[in-house]
């Protein structure tokens, strides 16, 4: 897998002409005033950052604020080549773009520039906005954007500032500081453009059967890959209710949607999300007897996830503020089920700690530790499994502690997840839905793109097309289980 490249974050205090310094953190660069009468009294000073622009980003934002500038001073922000000398102003070398503070000119490469915006003084911001896709740059002025300064710019430029002397400038690459200006409005705009772009290939594109359009083919297929993922994740009704409005799948539908797996593997999704461990794992063996024996490792998440939902559960009730919520995890720990009897299955895990005292549960858990440590520890992967949730127990507030996140609600779904997998794989299905399958190849690809050029990173699957729906799917979830 491709890794990410390293962005432009501070300024190098290694590649430097004499007289500039840098500080601490690497984001202020000053050039000093050398002695009277020296031979290097008014000659300016460039300073470029550690790491150039990698091609991939697609986009390279960051701003400089004129710390101090001296009436006859030129700060010059822009961009150089690695081997671009550092004894002039940005612009004014070979492979040196710039654009000067004095005159508000931009210079390409030469000693001579062209106007291009106003002249900036201490106390302004100017920022420098880079597309590698189209491999142009603009600048801004106290948040407010110019027109294009450059085209045709090479690969893996640095961020570059001239300085005169006395004059002092201050960096902010965007990490953990907001900009004057709002690239993201720019970095959307640029996203919007090339889905537009890659919306017009799809349109172009041919179906294998002639007499479909590319629109009817298309949909087709992503309600086919949307109904097989709501039959595989075991949300029987809205598979069913999805079906039968758009009338896209067949006859085999009603069987699939209203078979009793999928209303069992529903009820235990249900369970595993709600945190009641009991519950789903007395499912799990009414419907699925030797599951749980020919999968040890789904039934060591199981029981891990059953010790957490303990320590949890009892966090909750120590806390000023949340014994409600310990309250609440007890009524919400789920209904009872039906089996195939027609007989209740009464497994409550929240039930059995309410009615518990604290101490009570504190021994429970230990003795339930030991419990799992005996049937598994004898496996060394299982034994780092064990002691990394063994360790939640060390914390006088786990609620608060580094271990925190172990303790979130959401660390059920991949439970859930792994449990329906077994499930359908004893059933002879697939582990995985197509529609997943297709997620992991476009994930795949997105990132394969990003590290062949700027459009692919500009289309993240991730950020812009799962991320928005992740919260959904929890929504859906919640739907299915009341």
């Amino acid at each position: 897998m491709p890794s990410a490249p390293s962005l432009p974050h501070r300024w190098s205090t290694n590649d430097i002409a004499t007289l500039v310094s840098v500080s601490a953190d690497g984001l202020e660069a000053k050039l000093g005033i050398p002695p009277p009468n020296s031979k290097n009294e008014l000659e300016p000073a460039a300073i470029r950052t550690t790491d150039p622009i990698p091609p991939q980003c697609g986009v390279f934002y960051f701003e400089i604020t004129v710390v101090a500038k001296p009436p006859d001073g030129c700060v010059s922000l822009g961009l150089s080549g690695s081997k671009t000398p550092l004894s002039r102003l940005a612009g004014c070398d070979t492979d040196s773009w710039g654009y000067h503070g004095d005159d508000g000119h931009i210079y390409v490469c030469q000693g001579s520039g062209k106007a291009y915006g106003p002249s900036f003084q201490t106390g302004d911001t100017i920022g420098l906005c880079v597309n590698t896709q189209s491999r142009s740059a603009f600048y801004t002025k106290n948040g407010l954007a110019f027109s294009t300064a450059f085209k045709d710019l090479k690969d893996k430029l640095y961020p570059t500032v001239g300085l005169k002397p006395g004059e002092h400038i201050a960096a902010n690459f965007g990490f953990g500081k907001p900009f004057l200006y709002d690239i993201n409005a720019y970095v959307q705009n640029c996203k919007t453009i090339l889905y537009k772009q890659m919306a017009s290939l799809e349109r172009s594109f041919k179906p294998p059967s002639s007499g479909i359009t590319p629109e009817v083919f298309s949909n087709a297929m992503v309600e086919s890959l949307v109904y097989s993922y709501l039959v595989h994740e075991g949300y029987g009704d809205s598979a069913h209710e999805f079906a039968k409005e758009l009338k896209v799948i067949g006859a085999h539908t009603e069987e699939e949607t209203d078979n009793a797996h999928n209303h069992h593997r529903q009820k235990i999704r249900a369970a595993v999300l709600s945190g009641n461990i009991d519950r789903a794992i007395s499912l799990t063996n009414l419907f699925y007897p030797n599951l749980l024996t020919q999968n040890p490792n789904v039934k060591l998440q199981l029981e891990l996830r059953r010790f957490i939902e303990i320590i949890r559960f009892l966090a909750l009730r120590g806390s000023d503020t949340s014994s409600a919520d310990a309250n609440s995890a007890a009524a919400n720990g789920g209904s009872s089920g039906i089996n195939g009897n027609g007989k209740d299955v009464e497994e409550d895990l929240f039930k059995t700690l309410s009615a518990m005292g604290n101490d009570e549960i504190l021994l429970h858990a230990i003795e339930y530790g030991r419990e799992i440590e005996a049937e598994f520890g004898q496996d060394s992967q299982a034994r780092s499994h064990l002691e990394q949730t063994f360790a939640i127990m060390t914390y006088q507030d786990p609620l608060n502690s580094v271990l925190a996140p172990m303790l979130d609600p959401a660390g059920r779904a991949e439970v859930a997840e792994e449990l329906n997998s077994s499930i359908m794989m004893s059933l002879g299905k697939s582990k995985v839905s197509p529609l997943k399958t297709v997620v992991q190849i476009a994930k795949l690809a997105s990132l394969l793109l990003a590290s062949a050029g700027p459009s692919g990173f500009l289309a993240n699957i991730d950020s812009d097309v799962f991320a928005p729906i992740c919260s959904e799917q929890y929504e859906e979830e919640d739907r299915e289980e009341h």
